[in-house]
């Protein structure tokens, strides 16, 4: 049991190294070489969950030597996710994923709901970068539910209103390139 704990903490701690998230810009340290994503999340719950109990989002960087997995657990009252310690750079995303808890089986036995996706985006350093792009997600009754990931520029004039720029010492904010 002992060793099974330790086998989480250090995987938790292995896979939190690359990039951090959450909807708190202050949190953002100046001049850190690292670039930062946001994306709108809009989730609607019944009884305080969704389906998707994490989204992750697969991408692509060529002068890394690992693809990059981003995560967040969606939450109804939070409307952005903000990734940052991003390696400056072009990025791809590949695909964005909805993990449901274990139990729950999709297409072709997978245990997770994939959507392919390809665009490129690209990162600055100390820049924080607003994605056009959103999740969307609703919890229907009957065990139902909707995840979405759709492009649009209202999503960035969201970004712009749900992020204080003020707040966001010596980083830039640059749209979607």
């Amino acid at each position: 049991m002992k060793k099974l704990l330790f086998l989480l903490i250090v995987a938790q701690v292995v896979s939190g190294c690359a990039s951090t998230v959450s909807t708190d810009v202050e949190r953002l340290q100046p001049h850190s070489g690292k670039g930062a994503l946001a994306f709108v999340t809009l989730f609607t719950t019944l009884n305080g969950s969704h389906t998707c109990k994490s989204v992750a989002i697969d991408m692509e960087n060529p002068d890394l030597e690992k693809p990059v997995t981003l995560s967040f657990v969606p939450d109804e009252d939070k409307k952005f996710v903000l990734f940052d310690g991003l390696e400056p750079g072009t990025y791809t995303v590949n695909a964005v994923r909805c993990l449901p808890p274990s139990g729950y089986v999709f297409n072709g036995n997978k245990n997770y709901l994939e959507g392919k996706v390809t665009h490129d985006f690209i990162v600055e350093a100390n820049t924080l970068i607003l994605s056009p792009y959103a999740f969307y997600g609703e919890q229907l009754p009957y065990n139902k539910f909707t995840f979405n990931y759709q492009g649009s520029a209202d999503h960035i004039d969201l970004l712009k209103r749900l992020i204080n720029g003020d707040q966001i010492y010596m980083w830039r904010i640059n749209d979607y390139q």
